[in-house]
């Protein structure tokens, strides 16, 4: 398909940030900007590359009934993390920005295989893909666009949300909370295993008929009440998770914070993980070398407080990639 038109280009704009010596100190002093045509005329990336691109949509979000204001996301995420200071593997990766894909006339399923094709032509590129949405709808085009690679019985989703996100579809329509019911099926059909955790389940956030869907699926989960019950529980199942699969995708949805710590997202709940409980199994994750792909959905600026959402969107993406290493067989 040709996603040109779905393609929006990088804002240098949103890439600031303070300057403390003549050094390369902080992320957007690092970003490099690429129009389209200059991503695909580049060379296969020989470095550690992140890719970094926003899918500025929030449709699944309306059709789910949540609240939209999610395709802000995406923009006021790379102003959260352009001001955070370079550490650890930060410091040797090539940052490029290719922009964001767009909604176009409310058409999610032309927009999300936009955005798989784009996933894929930055895979076929040696890069990882950085994926800033956006409500969970992002998640069904960022799979379509890894699955090329990726189709091994061994791959797994790690996914940290308040919500399983397997709601069956309305009129053959997804929405935000379909997402991994569409992986899960298309994985069926072409014969390879369905390995989804979900890291911060809550009960008052899923119906009956949606644990029964997970059981169905034989989806691994902690809930909310396990987690707080159990202070090593997630660095076990994240453990359990590195040492059981090869490759790994990684998707972060804002709301399964507690809203007292970040308010701003699609469905917020006063009942939640913290960052202290989430921080450290990004880490984990990153380091394995076995994340092949991530993304951060569900931030909703326009319901922040104080940026606090944002900053701890940022902080997510800055403490990822301080520690993410290249899988090594990718």
């Amino acid at each position: 398909m040709d996603i040109k038109p779905f393609l929006r280009l990088p804002d240098k704009t949103l890439w600031q940030g303070r300057i403390d010596s003549g050094a390369m100190e902080r992320f957007y002093q690092r970003i490099l900007m690429k129009s389209y045509a200059d991503f695909v005329s580049m060379p296969v990336a020989l470095q550690p590359t992140i890719t970094i691109l926003g899918f500025a949509c929030d449709e699944g979000v309306k059709r789910n009934q949540g609240r939209v204001g999610a395709k802000e996301g995406s923009n006021a995420l790379r102003q959260a993390l352009a001001n955070y200071p370079l550490h650890g593997q930060a410091e040797n990766l090539d940052l490029l920005d290719i922009g964001n894909i767009i909604c176009l006339q409310d058409d999610l399923e032309v927009s999300q295989q936009a955005l798989a094709e784009m996933v894929r032509q930055i895979i076929d590129k040696g890069c990882f893909p950085l994926i800033l949405g956006g409500g969970h709808e992002t998640a069904w085009g960022h799979y379509l666009g890894l699955h090329h690679k990726y189709q091994k019985s061994n791959f797994a989703i790690v996914n940290f949300d308040a919500h399983f996100d397997m709601r069956t579809l309305v009129n053959n329509q997804g929405s935000s909370g379909t997402s991994f019911l569409q992986i899960a099926e298309y994985r069926q059909q072409n014969g390879v295993a369905f390995d989804y955790y979900c890291i911060g389940i809550k009960a008052s956030s899923n119906t009956s008929s949606l644990f029964e869907m997970a059981k169905k699926w034989d989806v691994k989960h902690l809930t909310c009440d396990e987690i707080y019950a159990s202070s090593e529980a997630i660095s076990l199942l994240i453990q359990q998770i590195i040492s059981q699969h090869d490759t790994i995708y990684l998707t972060l949805c804002m709301d399964v914070f507690a809203s007292s710590v970040c308010p701003g997202v699609s469905a917020a709940s006063p009942y939640g993980m913290m960052p202290w409980q989430v921080l450290p199994a990004i880490r984990t994750l990153a380091a394995s070398g076995k994340v092949v792909a991530m993304d951060i959905v569900e931030l909703a600026p326009v319901f922040d407080k104080d940026s606090q959402s944002v900053k701890l969107g940022g902080l997510c993406l800055a403490e990822f990639l301080y520690h993410w290493k290249k899988v090594a067989n990718s």
